[in-house]
């Protein structure tokens, strides 16, 4: 399972719903994806996509539990739970030149946490997924695309704690 969570920061937060719509395409055998959507209008759909507006602290528990990957805003809260669940998330902060939050204070603290190695940063949407595209492979034998479509793709393994 896929779980991916917005928080509960009430501001839209649309890159996120670009990046949840990618992964749709990209997943393995229909996967099942949990996406937390908050306050961001979101008419996504797709076998085993289920979409929530909100949810209750212990069920957010269980899906962060069971998930394989967690994809979430740069909230402490949300990176804490996962870290203590021993997963390493995949981190997209929200931004202000967006009009996600009212400060950069996600973009600083994802930032602290990457070079301490405990967050993957998603920099951009738009740079890290090809809509149905293969990924490639670089002459070092290391895959080229971004560490969370390789991931996906099953290409290398990512250490997940």
């Amino acid at each position: 399972m896929i779980l991916i969570t917005v928080g509960t920061t009430p501001f839209p937060f649309r890159r996120m719903v670009d990046l949840v719509e990618q992964l749709i395409l990209i997943r393995k055998h229909n996967e099942a994806i949990i996406f937390q959507h908050g306050d961001t209008a979101c008419t996504l759909s797709g076998k085993n996509v289920f979409l929530y507006q909100t949810l209750p602290f212990q069920r957010m528990q269980r899906y962060i539990q069971k998930a394989r990957v967690v994809v979430c805003q740069g909230g402490p809260a949300t990176i804490y739970q996962a870290i203590a669940a021993g997963k390493i998330p995949f981190v997209l902060p929200r931004e202000k030149k967006f009009g996600e939050h009212v400060n950069d204070h996600q973009v600083f603290y994802c930032d602290i946490l990457k070079k301490r190695g405990l967050v993957f940063p998603v920099i951009s949407c738009a740079a890290m997924l090809c809509r149905r595209q293969k990924p490639r492979r670089s002459s070092s034998g290391r895959g080229s695309l971004p560490r969370l479509i390789t991931y996906l793709h099953g290409l290398t393994k990512v250490n997940l704690l």
